[in-house]
């Protein structure tokens, strides 16, 4: 059987025995193996592969904008469409991406945006815990746990939150584990200071150039 173009979030869905929700847990490239699974006998090509990926993403990306909407609303902010389409260029870059090359993107839709224009709402998310800058690269990624950690006091990113950042490919992967967070209070502490928040930026090799 050769999958063609009669498929998208929903049959998946479906033909999973109607469980929502399976694709946030196996990821993007998940749905493929999902697929694989189903039906052993199937031959995917790379192109039906990549559209498959991309129908995932794309509502993942929604998803997340609607989450991130929700939240803003809670905490009696906005999410102005400007907002919203910047948001979005950073959760589908998928990695960290700089401010220009987001204004490039942002360009496509509107031709007179400037630097500025980015900068404000760059700065809009960050300050609602719906995006990370990652310090080393000066580029910014969508928060992994935002709506998650909306409880915590003043900002989203007041959870522990930590970055492996693959220096061979740039994939940047977001922890959040509080193990981390808390031996670094207590080293501090150790020394007389009081931490009230941290960032840990690790670089290295992700584990498919690893194995390059």
């Amino acid at each position: 059987m050769l999958l063609g173009d009669a498929w998208d979030e929903a049959s998946l869905v479906k033909a999973k025995g109607g469980k929502e929700g399976v694709g946030r847990s196996v990821g993007h490239g998940g749905w493929v193996r999902e697929w694989a699974t189903l039906y052993p006998s199937a031959q995917i090509s790379e192109e039906v592969q990549q559209g498959m990926m991309a129908v995932v993403e794309h509502g993942v990306v929604d998803a997340a904008l609607a989450e991130a909407e929700a939240a803003c609303l809670r905490r009696g902010a906005q999410l102005t469409e400007l907002r919203r389409q910047v948001l979005r260029l950073v959760l589908e870059a998928g990695q960290p991406v700089g401010a220009y090359a987001l204004l490039d993107r942002l360009r496509v839709k509107r031709p007179g945006a400037a630097p500025p224009t980015v900068y404000r709402a760059l700065d809009f998310l960050l300050e609602h815990g719906l995006i990370h800058k990652v310090e080393r690269l000066n580029a910014f990624i969508g928060c992994n746990s935002a709506v998650a950690h909306e409880h915590c006091e003043g900002r989203g990113h007041d959870h522990p939150h930590q970055f492996l950042i693959c220096s061979r490919c740039g994939r940047t992967a977001e922890l959040c584990n509080a193990g981390v967070a808390t031996a670094i209070a207590s080293a501090a502490a150790s020394a007389g200071f009081m931490a009230t928040r941290s960032m840990v930026e690790i670089e290295g090799l992700c584990e498919a150039c690893a194995v390059r």
